[in-house]
């Protein structure tokens, strides 16, 4: 007696497609990992752009993660994957604000044949006077790294390279350098971002992906008094590229603003020490 996936595949083996079934849809499994590209929300009065990035990862028949639009600090989500297709309400962060009682939005991903490109749709009612307007966003995002399947000690090491911060009055960029050292169960280090101070920084990692917090470098600066950023990162198949994404509020007028920082970054090479053979001469 044949099981209901072995008759999907001997169906799509077969070229018979009288079931229900995509055969080229994604797996729930292809829409984990890190994603990270732009957004554009539309409505009647307002069109903006800005960064997106989403963290996922499978929990049983659930994808689980979290979703940052625009530098916002990461906001928990979670849906289901029917035929090639995540649907997932999209949290509203601000339930407190007259403007955001009536939000209301739905969203919906896919991915292309490569499964590295994820087209996203949210749709309905999002934050606006009066309690909410109606309105659209779309997305285009890239799959940053592609191992899964990384340990602690494969992010152990030395990272260099350079990164790109994204704000809505600023774009700087600058180097960024990243020195972790591997314990039982947690990574620890150092993280410097274009060349400013070098905070001490530990994270865990989970399904291949390494989270932590960067610390406030500023503690005692008003512009920094509502510092709070998350980074994520990844790494590609050879473990020697490491994709890093820092989103959340940084040091800005007023307490703060919300931004991006977006990283790629090289391990450095080990080079073993050199054995000098000293000849003695007479």
């Amino acid at each position: 007696m044949k099981s209901y996936f072995q008759v999907i595949l001997w169906c799509c083996v077969s070229g018979l497609f009288f079931l229900s079934f995509d055969c080229n849809a994604a797996l729930i499994s292809d829409f984990a990992g890190v994603w990270y590209g732009q957004g554009t929300f539309v409505a009647a009065d307002e069109t903006t752009q800005g960064p997106v990035i989403m963290n996922l990862y499978v929990d049983g028949d659930v994808l689980e993660g979290t979703l940052s639009v625009y530098g916002e600090p990461p906001a928990a989500i979670s849906g289901t994957v029917v035929n090639g297709v995540f649907t997932f309400p999209v949290p509203n962060t601000e339930p407190g604000e007259p403007d955001c009682v009536n939000m209301n939005v739905t969203a919906t991903a896919t991915l292309d044949q490569s499964l590295t490109i994820m087209s996203m749709i949210a749709e309905g009612t999002f934050c606006g006077d009066g309690g909410g307007k109606p309105g659209r966003f779309t997305g285009t995002l890239n799959k940053t790294g592609n191992n899964l399947n990384a340990t602690l000690e494969n992010f152990a090491g030395d990272w260099f390279g350079e990164g790109t911060f994204v704000a809505e009055d600023e774009t700087t960029g600058g180097a960024i350098a990243l020195s972790l050292q591997a314990g039982d169960s947690l990574l620890t280090g150092t993280i410097s971002i274009f060349d400013e101070s070098t905070v001490s920084v530990s994270g865990t990692v989970t399904n291949g992906i390494l989270t932590f917090t960067v610390p406030n470098s500023e503690p005692g600066d008003p512009d920094c008094a509502n510092f709070d950023v998350t980074a994520i990162a990844t790494l590609d198949d050879t473990l020697t590229t490491l994709s890093l994404i820092a989103v959340g509020i940084y040091c800005g007028d007023g307490g703060g603003k919300e931004g991006t920082t977006v990283g790629v970054l090289k391990k450095r090479g080990y080079i073993p020490p050199v054995n000098y053979l000293m000849l003695k001469t007479n």
